[in-house]
């Protein structure tokens, strides 16, 4: 059985997919590489509208804010109170 082509809603597939995903990741690696600590996330999370306040459970100290528009590949948000950006910190003194 052949395995379901997965795309964007643009219709990229394939390897033109697989090439936007590497160019975001390693865009995000780059920056991450700058914050001794947090050049390695063990667990990631995707928060949903209402849920930004999570990110106040992040350990004080080093942390990185990355603008949606600034990650290749990567939509901004539109919704109103939406941060649109990828957050990258400790919890417990895990990275993410």
């Amino acid at each position: 059985m052949e395995e379901p082509r997965r795309s964007l809603s643009d219709g990229i597939y394939g390897e033109e997919l697989e090439r936007r995903i590497d160019e975001a990741a390693a865009a995000i690696g780059e920056r991450l590489a700058t914050i001794p600590g947090l050049d390695a996330p063990l667990v990631a999370f995707v928060l949903g509208s209402g849920l930004g306040n999570v990110v106040e459970l992040l350990d004080p100290g080093a942390q990185l804010r990355i603008p949606y528009g600034e990650i290749p590949h990567v939509p901004t948000g539109a919704v109103a109170g939406h941060a649109g950006e990828l957050l990258a910190g400790r919890a417990a003194g895990t990275p993410v």
